[in-house]
Formats: structure tokens, sequence, C-alpha cells
């Protein structure tokens, strides 16, 4: 049992840095021209990152792109506090939302070790955000409504005032042409 927790140690430390060395190999793009022995004996020789994913790391480009994304945003510490007590790279999406306050408050909790204490937070923090987001586009769709209602009475009122405008147009005309009928000899 405790040779499998230092084995597991281990793995989750070469994770991370495995990833920062598959951040370095797509940034420089030094999987090109890289060449490959697959199963079958054929020389492959890698020309895209995806090819480099798939022949080499034995994963999907999305499944990696997804690692280095947390990686990037929640930053080696939290990211591998996160792996060390199970979170999964799809459950790090929703963290990498947070603001950076609340995600220092979760790594605290992380690198104690203590999973269930990080979920029962970060599902507090995460359900807190939720709902003001969801306050936030209710505002947002109130303000449209007022914007949307006010637009209209101004349509009308510049509508109204056209009509108007152009009555009175017609009126000016209408007197113009009856003082130029009367001066004319």
């Amino acid at each position: 049992a405790g040779r499998k927790q230092i084995t597991n140690a281990i793995q989750k430390l070469l994770t991370v840095t495995d990833l920062v060395d598959l951040k370095t190999i797509k940034e420089t793009k030094q999987y090109k021209g890289y060449s490959h022995i697959d199963e079958s004996g054929k020389v492959l020789i890698i020309r895209t990152f995806e090819d480099f994913c798939i022949h080499i790391e034995g994963r999907s480009v999305q499944s990696i792109d997804l690692d280095l994304g947390n990686l990037n945003q929640l930053g080696q510490g939290f990211f591998d506090a996160m792996r060390q007590i199970g979170i999964g790279p799809s459950t790090m999406r929703d963290y990498r939302k947070l603001p950076d306050d609340e995600k220092q408050a979760l790594l605290e909790v992380a690198q104690s070790g203590d999973k269930d204490s990080f979920v029962e937070l970060a599902s507090t923090l995460i359900t807190k955000h939720q709902r003001e987001k969801e306050a936030h586009e209710k505002f947002t769709e109130d303000v449209v409504e007022q914007l949307e209602a006010k637009d209209g009475v101004i349509r009308e009122k510049t509508e109204e005032l056209n009509k108007k405008s152009e009555t009175i147009n017609r009126m000016e005309a209408a007197k113009r042409k009856t003082v130029d009928e009367v001066q004319m000899p």
C-alpha cells in the first residue's frame, strides 16, 4: 500500500512536469520532424501537434489542450493540488472561472488534502457565482427592455415631430405661394 501511494504521488508530480514539458514542446514546435515507430514497425514523421499527441502521448489533442488550459489559468500549484486530491480536468474548468481570491482559498483547502472540504467549498463558491451571474443576466435583460421601450417612445416622438414639421413646412409653402400670387401684378 505504501509503494502504491508513493507511485501515485510520483505520477501526479510527473503529470504537472509532463504538462509543463508539453507546453514547451507545443509553443516551440519541437514535435516537428520527430520520428516515431508505430506498433507495426512503420516509421512515422510527426508534422503536427495533434499527431504528436496521438502517437507519442497516446491522448487526444483536445484532452491535452484542456489540461494545458487548466495549468495556464490555475497555475502549477493550484493545478497540482487539485490533481493530488483527485479533481479531474473537466471539473477544473468550472474552478477557472472563479476570482483569484476564491481560487486562493480553494488552493489552501486543496493543499490540506481534504477532498470533501474542497468539494464543499468549491460547490458553495460555484453556486454563489451562478446566482450572481443569473442576477447580472436578469439585470441586463431589464436594462435592455427599458432601452427598447425608450427607443420605441423616441421613435414615436420622432415620427410625430416629423409629421408636425412636414405640416408646418406645407403651411409655410402655401403662405409663400399665396403671398407671391397677391404681390404679382
